[in-house]
C-alpha cells in the first residue's frame, strides 16, 4: 500500500528544531476540572465529565492538553479527563469502555472493528510526523537491512509507519529487519541510545531530542503514515449522544487554537510535554501547526487503515463509522491540514 499524493504532501513539512525532558509518560490523569460528577453518575446539576484516552502525551496529541488547560471545553459544557496511555492501552479502553473517547491510529481501527460495545470513529485527528533515528552507519531507508528498529507497539501508527516504509523500498519486516517493541517514544530513543537497536521510530519532540541532544541522523517517514482516529465507545455513546457532539465540538475549537495561539499551545507543550526551552517550544509548534486537525473522517483513509491491518480487512468503512455527530455540526468549522480534503 503506497501513501496518497494528499499524505505525501502533507508529510513534506519542514523539521524544526526542538526537545523533550523527561521519561516516557506510561499513565498520567489530566482533569479539566477539580471535583464534577460523571457523565453516567452525576448528580444532574454540576457539569458532566468524560474521559479521554490519547496514546502519548506528544506534538499529535497537544491540542487536547490545549483545550483542558485553557478552559476551551468548560466553554462547551465539559469536564474533560485525559488519560495518558500508550497506544495499544487507548485503543483497547474505548473497546472495553473503560474511556468514553479515545485516540490513536491502526490500533484504535482494530479495536472498533473487535469492539463487542458498538464503538465506533468519530472523526479524525490528523497525522503523526514520524522519523527514523539511527546510528551514523544507516543513511536510508534500504540501510536497515540487518539492523533491529524499536518501536512503541504492534499495529500502531509508527509501527505501521516503519512496515510501510520498509516494504516501500524492498525490505521485509521481521526477515530483513528485526521489529522490538518498547511502548513509548523516548524508550525507543534510550534503546538506540544503549546501543540495543540501530534505528528508533520517533515523533516530535522526541525527534527533535535525537538531533539536537544526541546529534543522530533522522530520516522523514511521513509518506507513510495514516491519519490518526478519535472513536467512541458504543455504551457511552448509547447513554450520551449529546455530550459525544459537545466534545468534538470543543475538540474542534481546542485544534483551532492551538494552530493559532502559540503561546496557548507553547503553555500545553510545557505542563504537558516537559519543554522548557524558548527554542524547542518554538520549533515543537511549528512541526505540529499544519499538521493538527478535527474534521470528518474520509473513506479513502479508512480503507487505508483497514488494509493496514494484520491481515488486512475488507470491512465496509462505512460499518465503522457514526455520521450522526458530525452531521449536527457545521462542518464549516472543521480544522483541516492543507491538501487534506474532507470527502
Amino acid at each position: 500500500m503506497r501513501p496518497s499524493t494528499r499524505r505525501s504532501r502533507l508529510a513534506a513539512r519542514p523539521l524544526e528544531k526542538s526537545i523533550v525532558a523527561g521519561a516516557a509518560v506510561i499513565a498520567l490523569t489530566l482533569t479539566g476540572a477539580a471535583c464534577s460528577s460523571s457523565a453516567s453518575g452525576g448528580d444532574g446539576g454540576s457539569t458532566p465529565t468524560i474521559t479521554v484516552g490519547v496514546s502519548g502525551a506528544t506534538g499529535n496529541t497537544a491540542p487536547i492538553f490545549v483545550g483542558v488547560d485553557a478552559g476551551v471545553f468548560k466553554k462547551y459544557g465539559l469536564n474533560v479527563e485525559v488519560k495518558v496511555l500508550t497506544p495499544t492501552a487507548s485503543s483497547a479502553a474505548v473497546s472495553s469502555g473503560t474511556v468514553d473517547i479515545g485516540g490513536d491510529g491502526p490500533n484504535m481501527v482494530a479495536a472498533v472493528l473487535a469492539s463487542k460495545n458498538g464503538a465506533k470513529v468519530i472523526f479524525t485527528n490528523g497525522i503523526t510526523a514520524f522519523y527514523l533515528a539511527t546510528t551514523p552507519s544507516i543513511t536510508d531507508i534500504e540501510g536497515l537491512k540487518g539492523k533491529t528498529l524499536a518501536t512503541t507497539t504492534p499495529g500502531g501508527g509508527a509501527d505501521t509507519a516503519a512496515r510501510t516504509a520498509m516494504t516501500a523500498h524492498h525490505l521485509v519486516p521481521d526477515k530483513d529487519v528485526k521489529v522490538i517493541y518498547v511502548s513509548q517514544n523516548t524508550a525507543a530513543l534510550a534503546s538506540l541510545q544503549a546501543g540495543k537497536v540501530q534505528a528508533a521510530v520517533v515523533s516530535p519532540p522526541t525527534t527533535i531530542q535525537a538531533e539536537n541532544q544526541f546529534h543522530l541522523k533522522t530520516i522523514d517517514i511521513g509518506d507513510y503514515v495514516l491519519p490518526s482516529v478519535y472513536a467512541v465507545s458504543g455504551g457511552f455513546a448509547a447513554k450520551h449522544p449529546d455530550l459525544v457532539t459537545k466534545f468534538i465540538e470543543g475538540y474542534m475549537a481546542a485544534t483551532q487554537l492551538a494552530k493559532t495561539d502559540k503561546a496557548a499551545s507553547e503553555a500545553a507543550f510545557k505542563k504537558y510535554l516537559g519543554l522548557k526551552d524558548q527554542a524547542q517550544l518554538d520549533g515543537t509548534w511549528e512541526e505540529y501547526k499544519d499538521r493538527w486537525a478535527a474534521s470528518p473522517f474520509p473513506s479513502e483513509d479508512l480503507k487505508d487503515l483497514l488494509g493496514g491491518l494484520k491481515p488486512p480487512s475488507t470491512v465496509d468503512p462505512a460499518s465503522l463509522m457514526d455520521n450522526s455527530y458530525i452531521q449536527k455540526i457545521d462542518q464549516s468549522k472543521w480544522v483541516v491540514p492543507s491538501g487534506f480534503p474532507t470527502s
